[in-house]
């Protein structure tokens, strides 16, 4: 085959086919670069996505666990009141003390406090008692009956108030003996 072309329309066809072929060249790597900066950006974002939620993860677990943590504890202190409890009440005879002193009351004396206290510095247990009543023979009486008892001394009168109606106002206070279950 004879080409009849003139030279420099055969050099101008080789160098438009040149570019052309240069200028996809460019355009495919132009494309395939922007491709991967899309996946990258994809991917980062899932990525973020993912870490995210997996950070909210460990913070509810760790809100849970310390939330469990405040549970036990809590759990802890109360055993330890009951333990506390379990053992003031076993090494006392409350419901018999409780039953001497009602026996003890007069008729007339209507009680309206009934405490017991312990001093911390002396481990001395305090047994206060207030109430009202018509006559002052009555409270004498009640601190006398209340000397009788076992485990209580130094039974004193704290305080006689005449209110209003005639009513007195009293209180009295016990130092309580330790005496253990037998």
């Amino acid at each position: 085959m004879l080409n009849l072309l003139p030279p420099e329309i055969k050099q101008r066809q080789r160098t438009k086919s040149l570019f052309y072929s240069l200028t996809s060249i460019y355009v495919i790597i132009l494309v395939l670069l922007g491709l991967g900066v899309a996946g990258l950006t994809t991917w980062k974002f899932v990525l973020q996505t993912e870490i995210s939620s997996k950070q909210s993860r460990v913070d509810q677990l760790s809100s849970q666990r310390q939330g469990k943590k405040e549970v036990i504890a809590q759990a802890a202190f109360i055993e330890d009141r009951m333990k506390v409890a379990k053992q003031f009440q076993e090494s006392r005879q409350w419901e018999t003390m409780l039953n001497t002193v009602a026996e003890a009351t007069p008729v007339d004396v209507e009680l309206t406090k009934l405490a017991l206290t312990t001093a911390e510095s002396t481990k001395t247990l305090t047994l206060s008692v207030a109430g009202t009543t018509n006559n002052r023979r009555s409270i004498v009486l009640f601190r006398d009956k209340l000397a009788t008892i076992e485990n209580l001394s130094t039974v004193a009168i704290q305080s006689i108030t005449e209110g209003p109606d005639r009513q007195f106002i009293f209180s009295l206070e016990a130092t309580y003996k330790d005496a253990k279950k037998s």
